[in-house]
């Protein structure tokens, strides 16, 4: 993966909102937008042996849905992480060029 002073922070910027986009995506379509009390998404980067990002839902809903806050909350980090792949992928191919 590019390092992390090689990418301009427009390009980081515009991964971490794409990032964000599919973390809410994927809580909307699990829970509808009203009954979202507060919905926090932490995109994080690093590096350490490469640019690493991190993700952190934060989500609170209506209670009486008896839906699993922390799951869904994790399987919209993974959401976020596998678009900020996707993207990190489709810069790597176009460097390749």
């Amino acid at each position: 993966m590019p390092a992390l002073v090689a990418l301009p922070p427009e390009i980081l910027q515009s991964i971490c909102e794409k990032g964000e986009g599919a973390a809410r995506e994927y809580v909307y379509s699990r829970v509808e937008r009203k009954l979202v009390r507060s919905l926090d998404i932490r995109i994080t980067t690093g590096e350490r042996g490469g640019l690493q990002f991190s993700v952190d839902v934060f989500l609170e809903i209506d209670e009486a849905l008896g839906e699993d806050v922390e799951e869904i909350a994790e399987m919209a980090s993974e959401a976020a992480l596998e678009a900020i792949d996707r993207e990190m992928r489709s810069i790597n191919i176009g460097k390749a060029d």
